[in-house]
């Protein structure tokens, strides 16, 4: 009996060690990434004052897409484009990085900045974003990545008239900085 679990559990990591060894050689060096994040505020904080979670309508949802591409086994980085949508909606384009942490683990840190620009209905602002993630390929260029982080978000209001920025019922200009926790799940091709 001790021979049969013996030779099944050798067996069993030489079959799936292999297949993991197989799927970081056949990964394709690009990939477009499509996901979507909540991010939960923990504070917001600027000229318009400081603001527990509790004070402010402030978690938010995203939607991006990047293209990825892996200059090295465990080293990846690419450029995207967004749209977030908080109390006041902004569209980002953003570089993103990627390091696998283990050679042949899906586990990975990220890291994204970028910027926001104003347009009629949207405000401007930096973008900065740090965490861990776990990615699953099912194919070549399809399967599903997984990640939570940090998420920093700046909004710069112009003028009192953006009527975008309103807290306590009363519009402000200035700049102010949300601090948030993001979770995301996201589609890779």
């Amino acid at each position: 009996m001790k021979k049969l679990i013996f030779i099944s559990t050798l067996l069993f990591l030489c079959v799936f060690g292999t297949q993991a060894q197989e799927e970081t050689q056949n990964e394709a060096k690009f990939h477009l990434i499509l996901d979507q994040k909540l991010m939960l505020a923990l504070c917001e904080k600027g000229d318009a004052g400081n603001f527990s979670r509790s004070e402010i309508d402030a978690d938010g949802v995203s939607l991006r897409l990047s293209g990825v591409y892996s200059f090295l086994p465990r080293l990846a980085a690419g450029i995207g484009i967004g749209a977030e949508a908080y109390s006041h909606g902004s569209f980002p384009v953003f570089a993103t990085i990627h390091y696998k942490l283990f050679k042949n683990n899906s586990f990975f840190l990220f890291g994204n900045g970028g910027y926001a620009f104003k347009t009629e209905n949207t405000v401007s602002g930096l973008l900065a974003e740090a965490g861990l993630g776990y990615k699953k390929m099912f194919k070549k260029h399809f399967g599903l990545n997984f990640h939570i982080g940090y998420h920093l978000k700046q909004f710069n209001l112009d003028t009192a008239n953006d009527n975008l920025f309103i807290i306590h019922k009363e519009t402000r200009p200035g700049t102010q900085t949300r601090h948030s926790l993001s979770f995301g799940v996201g589609l890779i091709f």
